[in-house]
């Protein structure tokens, strides 16, 4: 299946609950494709006395950061403009930041895109990191029943090989959300304890893995 080149990325996050929210992008920042973050929901960030400094998030992303408040119409226009520019490739910086992954764990995303490339469809490293990541997930479901069931077993020898403990997407999580409260204190003021709205306390529940 041909697929249709993505020419830019346009990240939504919700700037009353950021650290949540750049979870995803950190994700994205793995892509290397053009981002541009908007910081919807910026009324309520401000009722709830959180103070962003979109200028430097946007250097540590090394993409453009636009508040905006969808459902009041506010900053539409300037994120139509920065999007327009984005495309343009007048935004071409890099991240100042990102999460960095434990050395042994690339090492062996390094052998998983070799071994995939000795087939003729080597993986992308991003693609490798998602296969090693998430245990018995559907990239690993798709590969093996691709290349067969022994394909299973190299894969379980590679995750042993980084030497970390399992499962490794709890280990890539806490280093995910290390890096975002890096990020959040150097870009971030807010009250040390914030109200919990309605919505949180509902996600508490709906959202739970039970």
């Amino acid at each position: 299946v041909d697929m249709v080149p993505v020419d830019l990325v346009l990240a939504i996050v919700d700037s009353s609950n950021l650290r949540r929210n750049l979870y995803l992008v950190s994700q994205l920042l793995e892509l290397e494709l053009p981002l541009v973050v908007a910081l919807n929901m910026s009324d309520v960030a401000q009722a709830r006395d959180i103070h962003i400094d979109a200028d430097q998030l946007a250097l540590e992303l090394g993409a453009p950061v636009v508040p905006i408040c969808a459902h009041r119409r506010q900053g539409l226009e300037a994120l139509k403009q920065t999007l327009a520019a984005a495309l343009g490739g007048k935004y071409a910086s890099t991240p100042h930041s990102r999460p960095d992954l434990p050395a042994a764990l690339k090492q062996q995303i390094a052998q998983l895109v070799d071994l995939t490339g000795k087939s003729g469809q080597p993986l992308s490293a991003i693609e490798a990191l998602h296969v090693l990541v998430d245990e018995e997930g559907p990239a690993e479901q798709r590969l093996v029943a691709a290349r067969g069931p022994e394909f299973a077993g190299q894969l379980a020898q590679l995750r042993r090989a980084t030497g970390l403990p399992v499962p490794l997407s709890a280990q890539v999580t806490q280093l995910r959300y290390r890096w975002i409260d890096q990020l959040l204190a150097r870009c971030v003021r807010q009250p040390a304890h914030l109200h919990t709205s309605r919505s949180d306390r509902l996600d508490r529940i709906l959202t739970h893995r039970v």
